[in-house]
């Protein structure tokens, strides 16, 4: 019997095939061939004798994953087809078939999603750049790295893991950096063991993480802008009386004006699609760890619903010994199984008691967890609409340039006085001019 070398990697919820092959190949299509894990206790995964599959001796967690094929079990090939694969699955599986020989399989389970969200903000407190890092549904237990630009590890504090309800992992952290002009940071969670990782890189700079407050340097920057924006409709205005019809509009300060409003809009636009992503990001997280504390309540309730049944077996276990030590040296087994009994109470309420102080203690974590995050949506929400006003404020402006800067045409007799206006000899004034009729006629 053969079986795979190495152990088999399968991700959470696919599905992996388990290689058996029985050499010399044989037809075991109306034979005996077993699947079974013998670490559990209902251990068959998969049973068939003459040619039928025995549901009834099948493990419950296995119903309806596991499958055979018929027409490769005629050459010998035992294959196990397993489907929506979990965590409880990750074990030992051996193939066998009676009298012929039988093989080992090592099944490893992981889940590596690429939630990885990464925000930055104003840290008012150190004067610096607060900068956090989320992702959850990590298996096995993940580590969470920072690094620079050039891909180098960033020293970091330790990173906060928590395994929820469900064996998965999520895993944060937060650090600090000094402000300068623009970073370039990536948060990167990886599983060396399973060589699976998600990295998620962040680019921004200083001024980009106080859009509410606006620095002074963007007030500069937009006085500067009106100021060239109401000079050129001055020179425009200007310049509408003295040029003749063929001459071409001087309008080369006008696209500079507009290339750099395009680039404005640009990054803008940039920014939004990357705080959207980053509000997505943070809703799944939210989401996975809002279902965690769910099964952490519900838990700490059975818990305290168990210690509770407990508690009153060991109040009636002590009125059975006190009906034993009424009478003084009395022995028999009964009074020495009671005393048992209320010895193997005593250890199951304490393991109880210790598990639900845990389990509270992480419900407490994971609550302060969840507040962070969602804290952090809020403020990219809000970043979101700051951007998208920014950007509804533009197309605004850039709308009313442009009705400005094409102004309806004037009629022909306006044009014609503007023409004459134009053509008078200097220093002479309105009161010496005739009417261009009287002109005519004389």
């Amino acid at each position: 019997m053969v079986g795979p070398s190495s152990p088999v990697l399968a991700m959470l919820g696919s599905d992996v095939v388990l290689s058996c092959q029985l050499e010399p190949a044989a037809d075991v299509s109306d034979g005996t061939v077993e699947w079974a894990r013998p670490d559990l206790r209902s251990r068959f995964v998969l049973l068939r004798r003459g040619g039928v599959e025995l549901l009834y001796q099948q493990n419950p967690w296995y119903m309806g994953r596991t499958r055979l094929s018929v027409n490769r079990l005629k050459h010998g090939e035992l294959s196990l087809q397993l489907s929506n694969v979990k965590l409880s699955d990750q074990g030992t599986y051996r193939c066998n078939v009676p009298g012929k020989g039988s093989t080992e399989v090592h099944l490893h389970v992981g889940s590596a999603p690429q939630n990885v969200a990464i925000s930055a903000e104003a840290d008012e407190s150190s004067g610096g750049v607060a900068l956090g890092c989320q992702s959850a549904g990590w298996y096995p237990e993940p580590e969470l790295l920072w690094l620079d630009s050039e891909g180098n590890p960033v020293p970091a504090g330790p990173a906060q893991t928590l395994a929820g309800p469900d064996g998965l992992y999520s895993v944060s952290s937060r650090m600090t950096v000094e402000k300068r002009g623009s970073y370039t940071f990536s948060c990167q969670v990886q599983q060396s063991n399973i060589s699976q990782s998600a990295t998620t890189q962040l680019t921004f700079t200083v001024e980009n993480l106080q859009d509410a407050s606006c620095s002074a340097a963007r007030i500069v920057i937009v006085v500067v802008s009106a100021v060239v924006i109401l000079s050129l409709l001055v020179c425009w205005k200007l310049k509408v009386h003295r040029r003749t019809p063929k001459e071409p509009p001087a309008e080369e300060e006008e696209e500079l004006v507009g290339q750099r409003r395009g680039m404005d809009g640009r990054k803008l636009l940039e920014r939004l699609k990357k705080k959207e992503e980053e509000e997505k990001d943070l809703e799944g997280v939210i989401e996975r760890l809002k279902k965690w504390e769910e099964e952490m309540e519900e838990t700490i309730i059975q818990q305290e619903f168990q210690l509770s049944e407990v508690e009153m077996k060991i109040t009636e276990t002590d009125k059975k010994l006190k009906k034993f030590w009424k009478v003084l040296g009395f022995e028999s087994s009964d009074k020495t199984i009671t005393i048992l009994e209320k010895e193997e109470l005593e250890r199951k309420k304490s393991g109880l008691e210790t598990s639900l102080l845990s389990t509270a203690r992480k419900l407490k974590t994971l609550e302060g967890m969840v507040r962070i995050i969602i804290k952090q949506k809020e403020d990219a929400g809000t970043k979101i609409q700051t951007i998208k006003q920014q950007i509804e404020g533009q197309m605004e402006e850039t709308a009313e340039s442009a009705n400005a800067e094409t102004p309806p045409v004037p009629p022909q007799e306006v044009i014609s006085d503007c023409e004459t206006e134009t053509r008078g000899e200097p220093g002479s004034d309105s009161g010496d001019r005739q009417p261009a009729d009287a002109n005519a006629n004389s």
